[in-house]
């Protein structure tokens, strides 16, 4: 039996609340142009449906977001993703006036098919 050798990327996830204005979009596509050629691709996973609650309160609330996923080349730091993910919140942040973004760095495994 062949054993699969597996290898590690860095993946950054960016949670964006859907907000109903028609720069959302520009900024969606300003983001998909950034991480294409900084990264060569993304994933956009549009409208995903969510719930919250506020703190005190009785009323469940729907929270619609848009996922981003992009896979980290391997020559690219951990803490160079920190601060670059940090930037980028940021800039999304300043575009709305509000904090909108969320953002998350994790590992992922994938089968290595250079073989």
């Amino acid at each position: 039996m062949k054993k699969m050798k597996l290898i590690d990327k860095t993946r950054l996830e960016f949670y964006i609340p859907f907000i109903p204005v028609p720069e959302y979009y520009e900024v969606l596509d300003r983001l998909i142009i950034f991480f294409c050629k900084w990264f060569g691709g993304c994933t956009i996973i549009d409208k995903i449906d969510g719930f919250f609650k506020e703190k005190n309160k009785k009323e469940i609330w729907p929270d619609i977001i848009n996922m981003i996923v992009v896979d980290v080349p391997n020559d690219i730091s951990i803490s160079t993703n920190i601060d670059l993910c940090t930037t980028i919140s940021e800039a999304i942040n300043d575009k709305f006036g509000q904090k909108v973004t969320y953002f998350s760095i994790g590992g992922v495994i994938f089968p290595d098919n250079e073989d």
